[in-house]
């Protein structure tokens, strides 16, 4: 992350995705050295009213100056975000918040860029096509520069993808375990 305080790259990931889960947090700062303060810097956080706990979930969290997004929104970000946070905090120097139908984008320390989107239907899947296209034409890039990864619900969802830009697709499992696989496989 960009701040070399892990308390300030906390605040910094928050504000820049506005809905994160706890757990989340702490798999994200896992490699951070001071680790072990992470739940504290949450509680502090809360207490400083920067982020409030969700009505719908005790471990979701938002941030407070942040608009809050509907139920479904809110669900589709954490599941999105699962997929920067799998890479840890040493390894990420940004995440922004992209809109519907993407939800991130992420750059890493050795300057690639992702983005991530969550696919529940082939509509979405060229709902994202039409949106990633509108942006080529109006940035007049002759190469995307960057790798799209499709976040599916189950692998066999990787059907919807076929003959779009997806570079990848993923599924998480309960725990958060990101499984990456080409699209081309």
């Amino acid at each position: 992350m960009l701040y070399q305080s892990t308390y300030d790259n906390l605040l910094k990931l928050v504000h820049s995705v506005g809905v994160i889960n706890a757990n989340q947090i702490k798999e994200f700062f896992a490699d951070a050295p001071d680790a072990k303060k992470v739940e504290y810097y949450i509680r502090k956080l809360i207490v400083n009213r920067e982020i409030v706990i969700s009505d719908t979930n005790d471990n979701d969290l938002m941030c407070k100056s942040a608009p809050v997004p509907v139920k479904d929104e809110i669900a589709r970000r954490i599941r999105s975000l699962w997929v920067p946070v799998s890479m840890r905090s040493a390894n990420i120097r940004e995440i922004v918040t992209l809109p519907f139908p993407m939800s991130y984008l992420f750059i890493t320390t050795d300057n690639e860029f992702y983005d991530v989107a969550a696919i529940t239907s082939r509509a979405d899947a060229l709902l994202v096509d039409s949106f990633l296209k509108y942006y080529a034409v109006n940035d007049e890039i002759d190469e995307d520069p960057v790798y799209h990864i499709a976040l599916l619900n189950k692998e066999e969802d990787a059907v919807y993808l076929k003959g779009l830009p997806f570079d990848a697709y993923c599924t998480i499992d309960a725990k958060g375990k990101v499984t990456y696989k080409s699209v081309d496989d």
